[in-house]
């Protein structure tokens, strides 16, 4: 029936759990779209230049690290 009390409190426990999930996500998605992105790089030595970390495959890390040595190098030991 839904017309007793216990089904009323269900029903508005539920819509406001929808509200507050919606208005998250509406605040995220609204704060992504309003961040600043950096300017696009297009090289290792822009990304160098402009002081970004380079992300790199531990394997590489010698190499990397010989043809780029003033570079910001972060290696996963993941990979």
């Amino acid at each position: 029936d839904g017309s007793s009390l216990p089904y009323k409190l269900l029903m508005f426990g539920f819509g406001f759990f929808i509200l507050i999930t919606i208005s998250s996500y509406v605040a995220n998605l609204a704060a992504f779209l309003t961040r600043s992105v950096p300017d696009y790089v297009a090289s290792v030595e822009g990304a160098i230049n402009a002081g970004l970390k380079i992300c790199g495959h531990p394997a590489l890390a010698e190499e990397l690290q010989f043809k780029w040595p003033d570079a910001n190098f972060v290696f996963s030991k993941s990979g």
